[in-house]
């Protein structure tokens, strides 16, 4: 296997060679950049009652308290599903991707899982449909203040956090543009029972508002439709790929090959990552290996190379909360800062520590830096064990190899992998367990 390969495994498949080595480059990126997808994340059943108003102040704590705990599960069944290898792993990542562009807190799993299905079921298709879903979700008018937003009294939150955030990005709009904006947003409501959008026109500003150059009588999927048209848009989008998929710090000149794609297929998600994957200054020797792999694809990357899933709700969130990505849980509407700022002296210690906790029940006693969550966290003992003899029968002398980084591979000697299948299962595992805590296994 090249090179070229090697990175694309690890920028796109979480580095999961077991599967996907043995396929040529060609064939790889057509296949990821398939948005088909075998595997639906499935939703926690739950029993809500008929009449909210009816229930004592207790039940209703109570009630709050199995929604948080039922959120939770939906962002253990959304990790395990990423792990699993009959899911497309492209796809996974690119929804996360989008999970942190348009982010927003979901506090009922009903609402977090229909916004996961409407960004995994977009994630590589049609940009245009895709905003427009998520825009009319519970989670973002709940989260966005857009059920605030009414005729005569206009709340402009979702209307500018549209284009500074998920669209165009600050400097390419104008205050009269937020304000036209929210009020074309007016009466785009979500029923709190069931998540379903509604539009009343009775809220709705049916005036005629200047947006962006244009008059006219704009409902919110006219601005959606005049916002895209601008050349801004395309370019914005595809610098947060760029930093995303290929370095941290943007290329002009790439992003604008990149942006022009993307506009000439009419804002087709497919086509500018395979255009991405394609492209020779993808594979550039400055771009390997200099990605920090967020929380969640560390997790997801153990459990595909180690063949195991999550077992409960409190080990994925031990995780998230110490290294600082909660699913469904943003630090605010701008997403996680990424790249750099995953890591301080805290996160990377527990970083190089996680397959030690996981594999060997190593004592964790780093907590996390808010005070609120550290009275709720505690030490847990981890139910996951390593099955060395099928993962040792799944992997070849090649694959051990590439266990370390691409871009300042460790060179394992052949009788290395040799010596490694006549040690005891303790000796394996300690092996394993070296190249997990590496610190180029933090790199992708």
């Amino acid at each position: 296997m090249d090179i070229r390969s090697i990175h694309l495994i690890h920028r796109t498949c979480f580095g999961d060679f077991d599967h996907f080595s043995d396929i040529s480059e060609s064939d790889l990126i057509n296949k990821l950049c398939s948005p088909k997808q075998r595997l639906t994340v499935p939703v926690p059943f739950y029993k809500f009652p008929i009449n909210k108003n009816s229930l004592s102040k207790k039940e209703k704590k109570e009630l709050r308290k199995d929604l948080h705990q039922l959120t939770a599960q939906v962002n253990l069944y959304w990790i395990n599903t990423m792990i699993d290898k009959r899911t497309n792993p492209l796809l996974e990542k690119m929804t996360l991707f989008w999970h942190g562009h348009f982010a927003c807190e979901s506090k009922r799993f009903d609402f977090a899982h229909n916004q996961l299905c409407i960004i995994r079921e977009n994630a590589l298709g049609d940009f245009k449909k895709l905003v427009l879903e998520i825009a009319k979700s519970a989670s973002m008018i709940l989260y966005l203040n857009n059920q605030q937003n009414r005729k005569n009294k206009p709340n402009e939150n979702f209307a500018r956090e549209l284009m500074e955030l998920f669209t165009l990005g600050r400097g390419n709009y104008t205050e009269k543009d937020v304000k036209e904006a929210a009020r074309a947003f007016t009466g785009w409501f979500t029923n709190r029972q069931n998540g379903d959008f509604s539009f009343n026109p009775r809220q709705h500003d049916s005036g005629i508002k200047t947006f962006m150059g244009k008059k006219g009588n704009f409902t919110g999927e006219d601005i959606i439709e005049i916002i895209l048209q601008q050349e801004k848009c395309a370019s914005f989008i595809c610098k947060k790929l760029y930093t995303y998929f290929v370095h941290p710090k943007p290329n002009e000149d790439h992003i604008g090959q990149m942006a022009q794609v993307f506009l000439n297929s009419d804002y087709n998600i497919s086509s500018v990552m395979q255009f991405i994957l394609k492209a020779d200054w993808f594979y550039d020797e400055k771009n390997l290996g200099v990605q920090i792999k967020s929380p969640v694809e560390l997790m997801v990357s153990l459990g595909r190379h180690c063949q195991f899933n999550y077992p409960s709700t409190r080990s994925i969130l031990i995780i998230e909360r110490i290294l600082g990505q909660i699913l469904f849980k943003p630090p605010n509407v701008a997403g996680w800062p990424g790249n750099k700022r995953w890591i301080d002296n805290a996160t990377l210690i527990y970083r190089l520590n996680l397959a030690s906790i996981i594999f060997k029940n190593k004592d964790q006693r780093i907590q996390p830096k808010e005070v609120a969550e550290r009275k709720r966290l505690s030490p847990m003992k981890w139910d996951i064990s390593l099955d060395l003899k099928r993962l040792l029968d799944s992997i070849e002398e090649k694959q051990l190899e590439m266990g370390f980084d691409m871009r300042f591979l460790v060179p394992l000697k052949n009788e290395r992998y040799v010596k490694l299948t006549q040690q005891s299962d303790e000796q394996i595992l300690n092996e394993f367990i070296q190249i997990l805590s590496s610190i180029e296994y933090q790199m992708c």
